[in-house]
């Protein structure tokens, strides 16, 4: 295997474990209170004036018979890599 799979598979493993950490503390869907705790804006007010202005690092979706609107746990952990990967260059 050369390095840049080696990369790859070790950039999916991150991502993995990433996920799996989320998924145990909120779930596959975080509601604002926890995209403002894991993301640590100091309110739900402050993560929905990001989502307003654009800035927020994840997508937030509505879904039916469920209020308000959430993160999916796999979008947060992919952000969380793009914002390390962004970081290193």
């Amino acid at each position: 295997m050369w390095s840049g799979e080696m990369c790859v598979d070790m950039s999916k493993k991150l991502i993995s474990e990433r996920l799996d950490s989320i998924r145990k503390k909120y779930g596959e869907l975080l509601d604002l209170k926890q995209v403002a705790d894991f993301y640590k804006y100091p309110s739900v007010q402050a993560v929905r004036k990001a989502h307003q202005r654009g800035t927020l690092p994840v997508a937030l979706h509505r879904f039916p018979r469920k209020s308000g609107y959430f993160a999916k746990a796999e979008d947060v952990a992919r952000s969380v890599d793009r914002m390390i990967s962004t970081s290193n260059n």
